[in-house]
C-alpha cells in the first residue's frame, strides 16, 4: 500500500484470481512508454467484487488474471491489480509496451461536456493522480491514450476527452513538482535557522 498525497493505492495484486504468470514483454521495461485508459463498459458496483469478476471473465477469455494494471471505482479509490512490470493484457499489440488503467462505468462521450461532467469528480481527480504519479515514478511513460486509439474504430473507450486529460495531468505534474520544491527550500530554511542558532549558542 501506497499513501501519496492522502491518497492510498490498495494493492490487490495477490488477491484476484489467477490460473498462470504472464508472459515476458518482448521489449525491456525502459521501453515500456504508453499509459492506455479504459472504462469497464458495466455499472460501478462493490469494487473488490467487480475486480475479481472482471479477473474471472478475462480468465475465461485465455487470459493469466485481470488484463489491467490499474482499477479506479467511480468514488476515486484506487487498486493496483497487476505489477506494472507484468506484460498484461489490455491493449491488443500494444501490450508489450503499455500499462492499462482501467476506470469503472458505462458512460459516454458528450461534446460540450468536460471530463469531470462525464465521470464523477472524485474518479477523474483519482485518474489524473494517478498518471502524473506513474509518470513521475516512470519518466518514459510520456504517452496517454484511449483505447481507441488502438482499437477497432466500433470501440469509444474510455469515452473521456483524451487531450483534456492529457492537459490536466501536465498541470498536475507540475503542481506536484512545484510543491516539492516549496518543500525542500522550507526545509533547508528550516535547517539553516536552527544551524545558525546552535553556532550563536556555541
Amino acid at each position: 500500500m501506497a499513501i501519496l498525497e492522502n491518497r492510498v493505492i490498495k494493492n490487490r495484486i495477490y488477491d484476484v484470481p489467477r490460473t498462470c504468470s504472464w508472459s515476458p514483454r518482448d521489449r525491456s521495461w525502459d521501453e515500456v512508454d504508453t499509459i492506455v485508459v479504459h472504462q469497464t463498459d458495466s455499472s460501478c458496483r462493490d469494487p473488490e467484487t467487480q475486480i475479481v469478476d472482471t479477473a474471472n471473465y478475462h480468465i475465461s477469455k485465455g487470459w493469466c488474471s485481470i488484463g489491467y494494471h490499474i482499477y479506479i471505482d467511480q468514488n476515486g479509490e484506487i487498486y493496483q491489480v497487476n505489477n506494472l512490470k507484468d506484460r498484461g493484457a489490455h491493449a491488443g499489440n500494444a501490450n508489450d509496451y503499455s500499462i492499462g488503467i482501467v476506470i469503472c462505468g458505462d458512460h459516454r462521450l458528450r461534446d460540450g461536456a468536460t471530463n469531470e461532467e462525464i465521470i464523477p469528480k472524485k474518479q477523474y481527480k483519482a485518474l489524473i493522480w494517478t498518471i502524473a504519479h506513474i509518470q513521475n515514478a516512470y519518466p518514459q511513460f510520456k504517452k496517454i491514450l484511449g483505447h481507441t486509439t488502438l482499437a477497432p474504430k466500433s470501440r469509444t473507450c474510455p469515452n473521456l476527452h483524451i487531450s483534456e486529460l492529457v492537459a490536466d495531468v501536465k498541470k498536475k505534474r507540475i503542481i506536484k513538482l512545484l510543491t516539492t520544491w516549496v518543500f525542500l527550500g522550507l526545509l533547508f530554511g528550516f535547517i539553516i535557522s536552527i544551524g545558525r542558532k546552535i553556532l550563536y549558542y556555541n
